[in-house]
């Protein structure tokens, strides 16, 4: 998927929301207004994402500290960054503005590079912050940008189904993007697959569910994209279905602990 806003950024994830990664490497050197600053290392990003991981946002917030500089389309995936230790704070409504703030500076580039990780995670912003009807506009504003990406169908399809806020849910159209979302694939993408179990879940096809989510945790042990984190939720939500359950994916500070342990 096309970057724009940093000069090399990898993250091995399953898709847009449903974020499974593997760790990040971000190099910030030369910067358009002619400061210079350090370069960021792949190991100075794990190492602050691993102390996130503990409930320590000290290194993420030094990482992603711009020093007093106006913030440029580049620096929009540190923003979203610097929203998650403040997440961890528990100081949600300043990660909200760092997360509009950024969802503005890439604004003006989406038709131009396309879809990145920032607005990935300006929608987790969102989300974990409680604002699940943001996280609808911009997940919705992204599918329109960029419709061919089915991965954006399986975020929006897993975001409709599993928010805690049932003002936000609508099982019917989830269900919809996840077929979308599993046509190309055939159910053989275990993050798809786990997405659309929890959007029959949601509209009461538990049966359904079960059978997806079986299908899902059996490709997902096989899959090197998935770590321990993700497999134990996959199988947890299996448990959920069986006892016709559906799946409600946390917010707040615990939202994105279990979120990290899954990238990690």
């Amino acid at each position: 998927m096309k970057n724009f806003l940093i000069a090399a950024l990898f993250f091995g994830c399953a898709s847009i929301s449903r974020i499974h990664a593997q760790g990040a490497f971000v190099d910030l050197a030369g910067r358009g207004d002619g400061s210079k600053r350090q370069d960021t290392t792949k190991q100075d990003t794990e190492a602050a994402f691993k102390a996130a991981r503990q409930g320590n946002p000290a290194p993420l917030l030094a990482l992603t500290n711009l020093e007093g500089r106006k913030p440029e389309a580049r620096d929009a995936l540190y923003l979203t960054w610097r929203a998650f230790a403040l997440i961890l704070l528990r100081r949600d409504a300043e990660a909200v503005e760092l997360a509009r703030q950024a969802e503005a500076l890439v604004q003006p580039e989406l038709k131009k590079y396309g879809s990145s990780r920032a607005m990935d995670e300006i929608v987790r912003v969102y989300i974990l912050t409680g604002r699940g009807l943001e996280a609808v506009r911009y997940q919705r504003l992204l599918r329109s940008s960029f419709p061919r990406e089915d991965d954006l169908a399986n975020s929006l399809a897993w975001l409709l189904a599993t928010y805690p806020d049932a003002k936000v849910r609508n099982g019917q159209e989830a269900l919809q993007l996840a077929l979308i979302a599993n046509k190309i694939g055939g159910f053989r993408d275990p993050s798809a697959a786990d997405t659309y179990a929890a959007t029959a879940a949601e509209c009461g096809r538990f049966e359904e569910a079960v059978a997806r989510q079986r299908e899902a945790v059996l490709r997902g042990s096989r899959d090197p994209d998935w770590n321990a984190a993700t497999r134990a939720g996959a199988q947890a939500r299996l448990k959920l279905y069986e006892r016709r359950q559906p799946y409600r994916q946390a917010i707040g500070r615990e939202g994105l602990l279990q979120m990290l342990r899954e990238r990690e």
